[in-house]
């Protein structure tokens, strides 16, 4: 029979060497106090899943898109920060807060979880066990391991369900053609 990792070494994995980046962007005219609230669950969430709260890097993409708020939980929850002088986009952020992540400690995984509640931290474990079941079968090759809803639209409407579709295939054609 195969090996499998339990669950309790997972949670393990996830609890002590797992760093989780949260992209934070809050453009012109959303209301600032949802964002904060938003944002607020979604680290303190991820504060449940990490022994280390400085495992959690909140990553500003602009200074004048959400630094203040970020800058409030980082110092009330104990997070990291980091933010760009200009908004970048999304991928500059996340590669911003894993660098961050990669300088302060050594985590065997790294996962991005967006800042405005849509993905739930306690779904971390399924992936780090993904990762491992993958990294056994292959452990010469570096993995990545990207989560999924099945119905994007139930969730988030039809025109978000519709771009974050749109952004999947982007995102999935450029690894294609960058593993080519």
């Amino acid at each position: 029979m195969e090996q499998t990792s339990s669950l309790k070494s997972s949670m393990e994995v996830v609890q002590t060497s797992t760093g989780i980046v949260i992209p934070v962007y809050f453009p012109p005219g959303v209301d600032h106090k949802i964002g904060h609230n938003l944002l607020e669950d979604t680290v303190l969430a991820c504060t449940k899943q990490v022994t280390f709260p400085e495992s959690i890097c909140l990553s500003i993409d602009g200074q004048a898109y959400g630094k203040e708020i970020g800058q409030i939980l980082a110092s009330r929850l104990g997070v990291n920060l980091t933010c760009s002088d200009q908004n970048r986009g999304k991928l500059d952020a996340v590669r911003r807060g894993m660098k961050l992540l990669l300088e302060k400690a050594d985590h065997t995984y790294l996962a991005v979880l967006d800042s405005d509640g849509d993905h739930f931290p306690h779904e971390l474990l399924n992936g780090v066990r993904a990762a491992q079941h993958a990294r056994r079968h292959n452990p010469e090759m570096q993995t990545l391991v990207l989560g999924r809803r099945i119905s994007r639209h139930r969730p988030m409407g039809l025109i978000r369900g519709d771009l974050e579709e749109l952004a999947d295939r982007i995102l999935l054609d450029a690894l294609s053609y960058r593993a080519t």
